[in-house]
């Protein structure tokens, strides 16, 4: 039993050997306000306050409404709800005390938690197997993979490469033409499982969209951005390879809540934004998420990866 909490223990110990559990030690306060790491508050974004980020991030964040339908999003949802019934939970966590990620993306390298996200597509590919080679592998179905593909290629893609023309219209110089999909999984946030995804970057991804799966009436919090972080003069050694500090959050903003926010809503951002995921209500909350990383090209795909 000693072993088994030293175990446990150790799976807070990672990213450069720096002690980074106290993020995961979430304590909700009366009002709806929630304590973070160093008791900074983290609460609910009024209207206003959405809208002015929206405003001032005209060039790297964008709200494009109603992407995905109802239906589509519960498809999505089956992927990794099949993924997680055949996953063998023990392991996953022997996994991460150990402070070690795994080839299958079992375990978010972020807070070395188990991640509860299913990969549809990595490293630009199709995750599925061949169900007559491989009959033990048969939580990633192809379907999943035709859906991601087809929603992708109709909608999604289409949106984001529209909306990248037009901040090179204004201005930003370092996009390219064309983007290609490296990386989309589906992750869940659920009561007594994963409830937040630490502030970070996403260090393989130049432009990221996500795509929420869960009606907002569900849950309280959800993605939520670190502006001030993003004006940040000096980084630490762990800020540099994408993880935020807690002194360095500054406010957050959740831009899941709002007028007209619903299920199939896509939010885009430079992947270089500092963002992060939060349930302020995690033993209420339900939320789940499909989340794709573009790369200028596939040979910058598989560089990433």
């Amino acid at each position: 039993m000693v072993l088994s909490y030293l175990s446990v223990a150790l799976c807070l110990f990672h990213f450069t050997g720096k002690f980074v559990g106290a993020f995961q030690s979430l304590q909700v306060a009366s009002g709806g306000r929630l304590l973070v790491g160093n008791g900074r508050n983290l609460g609910h974004t009024g209207e206003n306050e959405r809208a002015t980020y929206l405003e001032s991030h005209t060039h790297s964040v964008a709200v494009i409404p109603r992407v995905v339908s109802m239906e589509k999003a519960l498809k999505l949802h089956e992927a990794v709800d099949r993924r997680w019934r055949s996953v063998n939970m023990a392991d996953v966590k022997r996994l991460a005390a150990a402070g070690y990620g795994d080839d299958d993306g079992l375990v978010e390298m972020v807070d070395s938690a188990p991640s509860l996200s299913a990969d549809i597509i990595s490293g630009g590919s199709c995750t599925a197997v061949d169900q007559e080679h491989d009959k033990d592998q048969d939580f990633m179905l192809p379907e999943d993979c035709n859906l991601a593909r087809t929603l992708l290629q109709t909608y999604v893609t289409p949106l984001v490469e529209k909306k990248m023309k037009e901040w090179k219209a204004q201005g930003a110089t370092d996009f390219p033409e064309t983007l290609y999909v490296c990386d989309s999984f589906v992750r869940r946030y659920m009561p007594a499982e994963r409830h937040e995804l630490h502030p970070h970057r996403d260090t393989s991804s130049l432009l990221t969209v996500n795509v929420l799966l869960t009606d907002p009436s569900e849950f309280q919090g959800g993605l939520v951005m670190y502006p001030e972080a993003d004006e940040l003069s000096a980084e630490t050694q762990s800020e540099k390879g994408g993880y935020l500090e807690d002194d360095d959050m500054g406010k957050g903003v959740f831009l899941e809540h709002g007028h007209g926010v619903g299920i199939g809503d896509l939010v885009l951002h430079r992947g270089s934004l500092w963002h992060g995921v939060q349930m302020l209500q995690p033993e209420k909350s339900r939320r789940y998420s499909w989340i794709t990383w573009y790369s200028r090209s596939r040979e910058q795909c598989d560089q990433d990866n």
